[in-house]
């Protein structure tokens, strides 16, 4: 058994946040009026993404090789997908929690999936730029605590691992 799986998702400690079987309704309009903002500009949100994860993760080019379209591709449409879906949250933490049971975190630690966070938020303020406010940036941090919460949840009822 290698290193990274003993501080995988399976072991991971609750998050900090408290979780909601569906995500605050203030605080999912927060999360979709600033992506709403940035989404015109997605090509850059993306760009800032991926400059400040491999800054802070290089190791995460494993998943996202320099030069991989199609996983960057399929990043920002999984990005897309979840905010735009944040309304029907109870319906959303369903299939968030079936990629968990199907191993979509296996390949990630706790570690990475906060350096996915902070580099995901951040790239969103900095093109939100003026608007970004203490709520959104809160409503964020609930909304990223909740998708990862759901996933990890189904990750943690796998019957094989």
């Amino acid at each position: 058994m290698d290193g990274r799986r003993e501080s995988s998702l399976y072991e991971a400690s609750a998050p900090s946040t408290p979780l909601f079987r569906v995500l605050p309704v203030r605080d999912a309009q927060l999360v979709i009026d600033s992506f709403e903002r940035v989404e015109h500009r997605m090509s850059l949100v993306m760009h800032f993404f991926f400059t400040r994860l491999f800054r802070v993760q290089p190791a995460l080019r494993r998943i996202f090789p320099l030069g991989d379209v199609e996983s960057r591709t399929f990043a920002a449409t999984f990005f897309r997908f979840i905010v735009l879906h944040l309304h029907a949250s109870s319906q959303l933490r369903d299939l968030l929690h079936r990629f968990g049971q199907r191993g979509m975190l296996d390949r990630v630690t706790v570690a990475e999936i906060d350096a996915i966070k902070l580099s995901l938020v951040g790239a969103v303020r900095e093109v939100d730029g003026s608007t970004w406010s203490v709520a959104t940036a809160h409503a964020w941090e609930i909304a990223y605590a909740w998708v990862w919460g759901a996933m990890r949840a189904g990750a943690r009822t796998r019957t094989t691992k």
